[in-house]
């Protein structure tokens, strides 16, 4: 896909991207990232674990050979969480971009949620940061959560 998007755009354009592959088998996530934004998993306990995969963006360079994906074991009540870059580059009413620390945190207050919940409560953190202002760029989640154990009291 790269070396076509290389051939056909020459250059002028690029664009990232994030392969996800879940296994529901074994609970993995096997992941090759093209200049995208960290993948995240939060922990049931609210850490936050940025999951640091390299790549340049599709239309850089020629494929030369086949990536390798990397592999991930989700725990339970783990949540896989990834997005486009507008969630961390909006900006409030005085000019000031939000950045991964905050969203990082307010991530970790969502452990043990179901995933429409988790984005409901991200959107309406981002939006509440940009408090009315215009939207820049169009924002995507991703949420996959892997159920805690039975028994377990996690919220869901």
């Amino acid at each position: 896909i790269s070396s076509l998007i290389l051939q056909v755009m020459q250059r002028k354009k690029m664009m990232t991207m994030l392969f996800v592959l879940l296994d529901t088998n074994d609970n993995s996530v096997s992941l090759i990232n093209y200049g995208h934004n960290w993948p995240l998993i939060v922990r049931l306990d609210g850490s936050v674990e940025e999951i640091k995969l390299g790549g340049l963006p599709m239309g850089m360079r020629a494929t030369r050979k086949p990536d390798v994906p990397a592999r991930y074991l989700l725990q339970p009540g783990d949540i896989f969480f990834t997005y486009t870059d507008a969630l961390i580059e909006c900006l409030n009413p005085f000019g000031v971009m939000l950045g991964h620390e905050p969203v990082y945190r307010e991530l970790g207050r969502t452990a043990g949620l179901p995933p429409d919940r988790v984005v409901a409560h991200i959107e309406g953190y981002w939006q509440a940061y940009q408090a009315g202002g215009i939207q820049q760029d169009d924002l995507t989640m991703m949420v996959i959560t892997r159920n805690a154990m039975p028994g377990a009291s996690n919220g869901q």
